[in-house]
């Protein structure tokens, strides 16, 4: 196996060649590399692909080469050191042209020739780069989830020398035609990922780390190189992880030490703003006869934009200029729950942990440490088919005790009222919804503090959650409602947790005190299975609470905005616990 440092130059020899900054020597040392290694050149076809597709994305073809393609590519075509060189001052020169032209009659004969073989080989393709990617050793099951949008397999960590590249956090994250893959997984190397909702962070081995807002379309290329086709992305590169770079269809961003965004449009055109100390960039040209331009330097505060034609203005508009984004949001990160004790419940039970940022920085929170609430009113808006109470199969305790807080996932008052408006004053006696009091008072710090978990399906109700509407219990100047329009873990987030199989309560008629639940006639239903809890945080400064300020008791209610498809889902909350102070 050839050394990693080796596997280092041959990408950094191509990087050269690809910038056209290569010299004749180090263009002889990347033909010997090609013709010791026959494993190095699926990785160069691949990154000559990507470069010369690049300033033409709107083709949508993207190919990748096996080392049996890229073997038959290598051998049709002629070396550039069989071209003499004439004159030692075009000797660099020659060395390019002979190297582009290597690189440019590869993509054509794949483009051209093998276009046909490759449609008709498409499937099997697919095919067999799924299996050899569930395969490898050091791909997540995550992976799994979704084939990968970039046909031909990638060099496992293994052959390449590279380290990974990881998913660090996930703020509600969506891919597009795949589950969001686990914090802490590794993403796959030069493969197409499409983030269509909510935040990610990527950290890359030289410490460099990238968030990426939705919508964008990015590939890991390297250990040192994100290839950003569409979206923006916030780059922080500290001490150590200077020439981190970000290469877009019309620019590649090279770090300096310093934190820099970059923002591309549906057509390439990309804007980049410096936060912090110095990125050099390079332009890159797709009108004929226009000069390759210097790389330019930006400094702290300095803007670009690269629209790779002449004609349009050198400047973007305002709001044409990258976000820089210092962290994710604030937001619950995950929790711990232990199984049921029973296995036919197949799922967790008791809460036993909870994750979450507060002022950009986690913290793990035991159950123990929270502090619980319990219901205190309760009015339905259900008329029919009333189920406000989920309770553990099996238990035969009288309602009192099942209706007692506890920190079960699989118990819980369900389906308090709802209203499209939220409240503007103090609930009353007639007022839909459910209100908790807290053990003891919650202290408005930095952050989230209240963690709230409901319970959904995927058939009958939203995969973001149910919105729902939180208030204070007494308005007072400055109070407000704030509604929670999508939860932090989500039904497609891998942080979501199967819970136990439970039994619901089913009520004769609308219940509208909480006395009713104790009394009214009821009947008990069979087992709901295939429920996950999910979970959002509550910064109790969006209902106007100042900081330091405390509350003793919340009221909700169900946002009652249901798109058709999941009419009638109300939120189901199975626990509400407030964090400690900060």
């Amino acid at each position: 196996m050839e050394p990693k440092n080796h596997q280092a130059e041959f990408e950094r020899l191509v990087d050269r060649l690809l910038d056209q900054t290569i010299s004749q020597d180090q263009g002889e040392r990347l033909e010997q590399l090609m013709l010791d290694h026959p494993e190095y050149r699926s990785f160069y076809f691949d990154q000559v692909d990507v470069h010369l597709g690049l300033p033409k994305v709107l083709s949508g073809i993207k190919v990748g080469s096996d080392s049996t393609e890229a073997d038959a590519r290598f051998r049709q075509l002629p070396l550039p050191a069989s071209v003499p060189p004439s004159k030692p001052n075009n000797d660099t020169n020659r060395y390019l042209v002979g190297l582009l032209a290597l690189a440019t009659a590869a993509s054509l004969l794949l483009g051209v020739g093998m276009l046909k073989q490759w449609r008709d080989a498409t499937a099997n393709q697919r095919a067999a780069n799924q299996q050899a990617i569930s395969q490898a050793e050091d791909v997540d099951a995550s992976s799994e989830t979704g084939s990968s949008l970039i046909p031909g397999p990638s060099l496992n960590d293994e052959e390449s020398g590279i380290e990974n590249v990881v998913l660090a956090q996930n703020s509600m994250a969506e891919f597009f035609g795949e589950l969001s893959p686990p914090v802490g997984s590794s993403l796959q190397m030069r493969r197409q990922y499409i983030l269509t909702h909510g935040n990610v962070e990527l950290f890359f081995p030289s410490g460099a780390s990238a968030l990426l807002d939705a919508p964008a379309i990015f590939s890991v290329v390297s250990a040192d190189r994100l290839l950003l086709e569409s979206g923006q992305c916030s780059v922080h590169a500290p001490d150590g992880a200077e020439g981190f770079q970000v290469e877009t269809p019309l620019a590649k961003v090279v770090d300096l030490g310093t934190r820099f965004g970059v923002k591309v449009d549906e057509g390439g055109q990309t804007s980049v703003k410096v936060i912090e100390g110095e990125a050099e960039v390079f332009a890159k040209q797709v009108e004929p006869n226009l000069e390759k331009e210097a790389p330019k330097l930006l400094r702290a505060n300095d803007s670009g934009f690269y629209s790779g034609s002449s004609e349009m203005p050198d400047r973007p508009e305002p709001s044409g200029e990258p976000a820089y984004r210092y962290s994710l949001p604030d937001r619950i990160l995950g929790y711990e729950a232990t199984p049921a004790s029973d296995p036919d419940a197949a799922g967790v039970s008791e809460l036993t942990k909870v994750s979450v940022q507060r002022g950009g920085k986690p913290f793990h929170y035991s159950i123990t440490e929270m502090i619980p609430s319990e219901v205190t009113y309760f009015r339905s808006t259900q008329e029919v088919f009333c189920h406000p109470v989920a309770y553990r199969y099996g238990d035969d305790r009288p309602i009192a005790e099942i209706l007692k807080s506890d920190n079960a996932l699989d118990t819980g008052i369900l389906n308090p009222g709802g209203s499209k408006i939220p409240l503007t004053t103090s609930p009353n006696e007639s007022t839909p919804g459910m209100a908790i009091r807290f053990a003891q008072p919650v202290v408005n710090s930095i952050g989230p503090d209240i963690a709230f978990f409901e319970i959904q399906n995927y058939i009958t109700n939203p995969t973001s959650g149910d919105p729902f509407h939180v208030s204070p219990l007494e308005f007072k100047e400055g109070l407000k409602s704030f509604t929670v329009a999508e939860m932090d873990i989500q039904m497609t987030s891998p942080e979501s947790k199967v819970v136990a199989g439970f039994g619901l309560l089913r009520y004769e008629n609308v219940v509208t005190r909480f006395e009713e639940l104790l009394t009214m006639k009821r009947s008990k239903q069979y087992r709901h299975n295939n429920f996950r809890a999910l979970a959002v945080g509550i910064d109790l400064s969006d209902l106007g609470y100042s900081n330091g300020e405390t509350v003793t008791g919340l009221f909700f209610q169900d946002a009652a905005d249901d798109e058709p498809q999941f009419d009638g889902s109300v939120v189901d909350p199975v626990y509400i616990g407030g964090f400690p102070a900060l």
